[in-house]
């Protein structure tokens, strides 16, 4: 069954009177792999919003995508794309099915080979950009962490808020890590960003 039909029903149901919504225990920290897979995954993703705009358009939310889809398998779940994306989009972070398919269509095509020409200049960009995308996908891989961990029961509600938990501290993390992030930018090769991509 999908999410968005899940999430539907739990906003339809009126909580009964006097009665409080249980909120899922937030499960453990993710095991140290998957805290490296998402950790290393969200300061590619700060890199590459150092990229000239295009690849960072084209790259970061497939690269997202690939982040929940590799926690959702960590934890058992077999997802496919159409879950990936609505889950996603919950958090009013994807694109339209259509505008995802053909930005990932292409960006596979190509579209990255012609545009490393700006990358230079692109790192001189300010720092705010690639913080905020390193907590952005800092914060979904461990709300997936959370979602997956916990058997797939939080609400809508529940998600958007524990993402924004999340965010606030990954938030200070990636100012931190800033100076990596930008050593990551300027050693990455446009031509093997599918790559990259689909290896995290």
């Amino acid at each position: 069954m999908q999410l968005a039909d899940q999430i539907s029903r739990v906003a339809a149901l009126p909580p009964a009177v006097g009665a409080s919504t249980p909120r899922p225990a937030a499960p453990a920290a993710p095991a140290p792999a998957l805290e490296a897979t998402i950790r290393h995954t969200a300061i590619l993703a700060g890199a590459l919003e150092l990229l000239p705009q295009s690849v960072a358009t084209l790259a970061v939310l497939p690269l997202q995508t690939h982040l929940v889809y590799r926690v959702g398998k960590h934890h058992g779940f077999a997802l496919d794309a159409g879950h990936v994306k609505e889950f996603i989009g919950v958090l009013g972070l994807g694109l339209t099915s259509q505008a995802f398919e053909g930005l990932a269509r292409k960006f596979l095509g190509g579209l990255v080979r012609r545009a490393g020409g700006g990358l230079a200049g692109s790192l001189a960009a300010g720092a705010t950009g690639p913080a905020v995308t390193f907590a952005t996908t800092y914060a979904l891989g461990h709300l997936a962490h959370r979602y997956y961990a916990g058997g797939r029961t939080l609400s809508a509600l529940q998600l958007k808020e524990s993402f924004q938990q999340l965010l606030g501290s990954a938030r200070a993390q990636g100012e931190r890590l800033l100076p990596e992030i930008q050593a990551r930018a300027s050693n990455l090769n446009l031509t093997q960003l599918p790559d990259l991509i689909r290896d995290v």
